[in-house]
């Protein structure tokens, strides 16, 4: 399941969420293609969670689907405490162990 920003190609039948604001104060839509049934289990995959904004709104429509998010795996892991806690986020590293100015 891909979840799409603004300008790729979308399936007709799919779920539009928009997101809290980011780092950047922005807020992101994505649209996800209806294809989950309530049996999937799910794994959300990311490179970088700062505020868990996007990924919070991407678990919340494969929650509107009836799928259960089993975890959420990052490269790098900024996300807060609660943010972190309640999307099981697993990372390779935590953002404060990168070089300075990596």
């Amino acid at each position: 399941l891909a979840a799409r920003k603004p300008g790729f190609p979308r399936p007709e039948d799919r779920i539009r969420v928009k997101s809290e604001p980011d780092w950047r104060g922005r807020r992101v839509e994505f649209t996800l293609a209806r294809v989950l049934i309530p049996e999937d289990r799910v794994l959300l995959v990311d490179d970088w969670i700062e505020t868990g904004s996007q990924c919070t709104a991407i678990a919340n429509a494969i929650a509107q689907m009836g799928s259960t998010i089993v975890g959420t795996t990052v490269i790098v892991d900024q996300a807060p405490v609660p943010v972190r806690n309640g999307l099981n986020v697993v990372g390779l590293l935590r953002w404060d162990e990168l070089p300075p100015g990596g």
